[in-house]
């Protein structure tokens, strides 16, 4: 259908400009950036694409990079069984209180 072929093209067009350092103007390299990823997300190219996802933050000027992986999950980890989403909403707002 013509959504999938646009959430194709979407992700395709993100790939892309994730490695189009050049374009990217980063304002504030302090921002705290977190990333919450299930270890068994088929998304991410496992803990090979994690890092490189990670990185490329890094690369485009961002210094304050934190991630979790959270083994056993998937993609979309507060979806996820009701005793691992607390403890996932109990990592976020530990972050977001630092």
């Amino acid at each position: 259908t013509s959504y999938e072929n646009a959430a194709s093209l979407t992700i395709a067009r993100a790939n892309l400009n994730q490695r189009a350092f050049h374009k990217f103007k980063c304002h504030n390299p302090d921002l705290k950036i977190l990333s919450l990823t299930g270890g068994d997300d088929p998304l991410t190219g496992g803990p090979k694409g994690l890092q490189h996802s990670l990185n490329n933050l890094k690369k485009a000027g961002y210094n304050n990079v934190k991630s979790i992986v959270y083994n056993g999950l998937r993609h979309e980890v507060i979806h996820e069984a009701p005793a691992e989403k607390e403890k996932i909403f109990a990592d976020l707002l530990a972050f977001l209180d630092e």
